[in-house]
């Protein structure tokens, strides 16, 4: 199980960033980043 206050911080930073910059686009690639980091297997397996 990974760390869930830490997974919801780094969220609540890549929003912050895509709001500022208006980028819907950066936002998901941001959170796909994160979450592919979280997950290396889930990440291969695609």
């Amino acid at each position: 199980m990974f760390n869930r206050d830490a997974y919801r911080s780094h969220l609540d930073a890549d929003f912050y960033l895509s709001s500022m910059s208006g980028s819907v686009g950066r936002r998901f690639y941001r959170l796909e980043a994160i979450w592919n980091r979280l997950n290396p297997e889930d990440s291969e397996a695609e």
